[in-house]
């Protein structure tokens, strides 16, 4: 009888060993199959993996022209010699076209979000009047409460140009 019992609990633990075995297969070949899977955006095989990083034209296609000479300025330079050009797309939104604090942008912070300016936004003010073009260059340089910082934006001359320009505001 010992020797039944021992054979019997010997192959009822064959069989768990092989319900393992075929339960670990399964999910083998569960996750093998959804690796595999092509769903929607994605290829069956990826042939041009990297093709962003290929030539932009066609081998057929004829070389590109160049521009006619003179066409293009030399030494052109992008940002403005001009102050008053460089107020109106920095600064006028807030500040007003005349520089009086009445810029749209201000209006919707003070009316809307009951914004309260720490300094008086209008240029013509005797506060402003008083400050050194030093002292006007550094305000748009670090920038005050809501007024940004323009020193990653504008350079030191385009800074000097508006500071001219905001005392001819005065």
């Amino acid at each position: 009888m010992n020797l039944l019992a021992t054979s019997a609990l010997k192959s009822k633990g064959r069989r768990s060993q092989r319900g393992l075995l075929l339960a670990a297969l399964f999910v083998v070949v569960g996750l093998v199959s959804a690796a595999c899977y092509t769903g929607t955006g994605s290829y069956p095989v990826e042939v041009f993996s990297e093709m962003h990083y290929s030539q932009s034209f066609k081998a057929a296609e004829p070389p590109r022209l160049h521009p006619p000479l003179g066409s293009v300025p030399r030494n052109f330079r992008d940002g403005s010699d001009n102050g008053a050009e460089l107020f109106a797309v920095n600064c006028s939104m807030c500040h007003g076209v005349t520089g009086k604090g009445n810029g749209t942008v201000l209006k919707a912070l003070t009316i809307k979000y009951k914004y309260v300016p720490v300094m008086d936004p209008d240029l013509s003010s005797d506060a402003a009047s008083s400050l050194s073009d030093e002292g006007i260059a550094s305000l748009i340089r670090q920038g005050v409460n809501v007024m940004p910082s323009f020193s990653k934006l504008l350079t030191e001359e385009e800074i000097r140009l508006i500071t001219q320009y905001v005392r001819t505001l005065q």
